[in-house]
């Protein structure tokens, strides 16, 4: 069963300790990656872990260590496969440059190969989300820093450099976590209004396209006054897609409190009512009920 809010441990009873990450599918196999901090001896980088029904996971280390990154350190993490090349790509936040690097691996498990950063005009903040699209196209949502809108750059068929088409989505200030999911042929896009990386109110805005027009869909939290402005006290950090049909969402988000060993995740499946997507508290529940999922 997953638990969200409690300390997950893998097979071997070892704490969780990703961060910030998101999850993808290939061939069967769920594939998690993360900001680990580290501690001590413990290296400091991207971890990964896998699982085929999304609550027993196994752990395969430092896919990416922070000593081979300019600056050393590493933030928000989002890995996708790239449609052209089967390979994955990785971008993440480089804190010390206020921007992103880009990495490589050619499949999930394997070590991924530091590329470059991206020359930015204007500092990139920390919250940033990686999307690929019905067609293939991959997109890379973002904030610059002094910025409250968010950006949306298309990638090029590779998926590891920008190209000129940028678009903004001005979504009243929810700047913090974006995800980003597909559903119903509009898009979705979850921000958060959190100051300094604490829980807090998370919104919806919601176009028919990925260029707009873009409307503010309101809270998709159901429950207290206390789990809404929280969003269930946790940070929204991906938005796991289950494929179908129907195809099922998961918000991934990071559970507080926590420190370097306990990290608490929260992870709640989407339902979807009236035409809109809710949240809804869960203590526990199971993804086999869905085909492909245990």
């Amino acid at each position: 069963m997953i638990r969200p809010g409690e300390i997950w441990r893998d097979r071997e009873g070892r704490p969780i300790n990703l961060r910030s990450g998101g999850v993808i599918e290939h061939d069967g196999t769920w594939w998690w990656f993360g900001v680990h901090d580290g501690g001590g001896a413990v290296e400091h980088g991207i971890r990964a872990c896998s699982s085929t029904d999304l609550m027993v996971w196994a752990d395969h280390g430092i896919v990416l260590s922070a000593a081979e990154i300019p600056g050393g350190k590493v933030g928000a993490p989002k890995v996708v496969r790239c449609p052209r090349t089967g390979g994955l790509i990785l971008w993440f936040h480089l804190p010390e440059a206020m921007t992103v690097g880009v990495a490589f691996a050619s499949l999930p498990g394997k070590p991924f190969s530091f590329l470059h950063a991206l020359r930015h005009h204007g500092g990139i903040s920390p919250g940033m989300t990686l999307f690929v699209d019905d067609d293939g196209s991959i997109w890379h949502v973002f904030r610059r820093d002094g910025h409250e809108a968010f950006f949306i750059c298309r990638l090029d068929e590779t998926g590891l450099h920008h190209t000129g088409e940028l678009i903004r989505i001005d979504n009243g200030g929810f700047h913090q976590g974006p995800a980003l999911m597909k559903w119903d042929g509009c898009y979705w896009l979850l921000a958060s209004d959190g100051v300094d990386g604490l829980p807090s109110e998370a919104r919806l805005s919601v176009a028919p396209s990925l260029r707009g027009p873009w409307e503010m869909a309101g809270s998709p939290c159901v429950g207290s006054a206390a789990q809404v402005e929280s969003c269930f006290n946790a940070r929204p950090s991906w938005i796991l897609r289950v494929p179908g049909p129907p195809a099922h969402f998961v918000l991934v988000a990071d559970g507080a409190p926590c420190d370097d060993e306990a990290v608490r995740h929260v992870w709640l499946p989407f339902d979807f009512r009236h035409g809109v997507p809710e949240l809804r508290w869960q203590e526990a529940w199971s993804p086999a009920r869905w085909s492909g999922c245990g």
